[in-house]
């Protein structure tokens, strides 16, 4: 099926969701207060934005900026970047797997609804009116996709075209996605490192809902005037990640670690991925907002296979004991994204021993054993 029939039928699919949805209601927070360093405001054809005369004499950009999935594992710490950098900051997130306890003391705007509600999300938008979004939730593990495809589609797709078509008509300058290496698939090893070049596969509805998104976020930035930036994460891992979703190794490591229990190695553990650090990623994530618009790789460029991973696990704690399980059906033997292909301006600054140091000890000190035993990957946060 050629690309235009399949983003004709996902259109007619998602005017029936929008049609059938019922309302939910969108509880905010008082909003932050207006910044208070600001000294020149200025606008940009419709879109305002603020200015600021650093003391290096630098010129930096404020923008409102709507945080899907913003309580979640990726989201809370963009948030965090976001406000470091004094943008005004608005969630929007279901709190299926994401938690206040995740966030911040600051006074945000927070907007408890379902993506797939039209009018929740159309409400949220016009009471905050956003200049960027940036899109990080959804449903976050492959297995699952494979499990119950539809859902799949209903989160990763269907929700992403209802947020980006209100994006469109409510005048947001920039659409960030967050998507994923999961669109590539299996590749040849002689193709390696991934670049924006390289052929895309997937073997999952995961994978193949984000690469959907990605290229109906083109298609839209050509007939409108919403930027797109589009992020295809590595594996990423630190503090807060929940160890069901996708990519969670290190979380599932650090979980067994404080269990007790020894680190479950699927498979001969040979299988490679590039593991990037959260904080880097939320820098990523912030510095599109002015970055050029584009497609890009944020990954470390550095490959690390599973043993090696938990070697440096027995290297930071002496008692930690190593176990073998069947290999995962269809699991990608090797990941590495090229360097050459990373947002313009970032490069990761967490080496993986310091990233796996920081979130062993973040497990250590702030979660109980019991904290993710019986949670479920819905739809919040990557």
């Amino acid at each position: 099926m050629c690309l235009t029939a399949v983003l004709t039928l996902v259109y007619i699919l998602f005017m029936r969701q929008r049609a059938s949805t019922t309302h939910l209601t969108v509880l905010c927070s008082v909003p932050t207060p207006r910044i208070d360093s600001i000294t020149v405001r200025g606008y940009r054809s419709r879109f305002h934005y603020y200015l600021c005369r650093r003391d290096s004499g630098e010129m930096e950009v404020y923008m409102r900026v709507l945080v899907t999935g913003g309580a979640g594992f990726i989201g809370s710490h963009t948030v965090e970047t976001l406000l470091s950098q004094d943008h005004e900051v608005g969630i929007l997130d279901n709190f299926s797997t994401g938690t206040p306890a995740n966030l911040p003391p600051n006074e945000i705007p927070i907007f408890a609804t379902d993506l797939r509600n039209y009018d929740s999300v159309a409400q949220a938008f016009r009471s905050f009116r956003p200049e960027a979004v940036i899109h990080l939730a959804a449903q976050v593990s492959v297995p699952e996709s494979l499990r119950n495809p539809r859902l799949d589609a209903e989160v990763n797709l269907i929700a992403a075209l209802n947020l980006i078509d209100y994006a469109v008509h409510s005048g947001v300058r920039r659409f960030i996605f967050a998507s994923s290496a999961a669109v590539f698939g299996m590749t040849d090893p002689g193709e390696l490192p991934l670049t924006l070049s390289t052929p895309t596969h997937p073997l999952s509805p995961y994978g193949r809902n984000k690469l959907l998104v990605e290229k109906f976020l083109r298609t839209e930035s050509l007939s409108s005037s919403l930027e797109s930036v589009i992020l295809r994460y590595g594996n990423v891992y630190g503090p807060r990640q929940n160890p069901a979703g996708e990519g969670g190794v290190v979380a599932k490591f650090c979980q067994a670690a404080v269990l007790g229990e020894p680190l479950l190695i699927e498979g001969n553990g040979l299988q490679t991925r590039d593991f990037i650090y959260v904080e880097d990623i939320a820098r990523a994530n912030v510095l599109s907002l002015t970055a050029a618009t584009g497609t890009y790789l944020a990954g470390s460029g550095q490959e690390h296979s599973i043993l090696q991973l938990a070697q440096l696990f027995r290297e930071l704690r002496a008692n930690i004991r190593l176990s073998h399980t069947p290999a995962r059906p269809h699991d990608i033997p090797r990941s590495l994204f090229a360097p050459d292909d990373l947002p313009v301006g970032w490069h990761p600054k967490v080496r993986l021993r310091q990233g796996l140091a920081k979130t062993l000890a973040y497990w250590e000190e702030n979660v109980q054993p019991h904290d993710y035993s019986s949670c479920q990957v819905l739809h919040v946060g990557h």
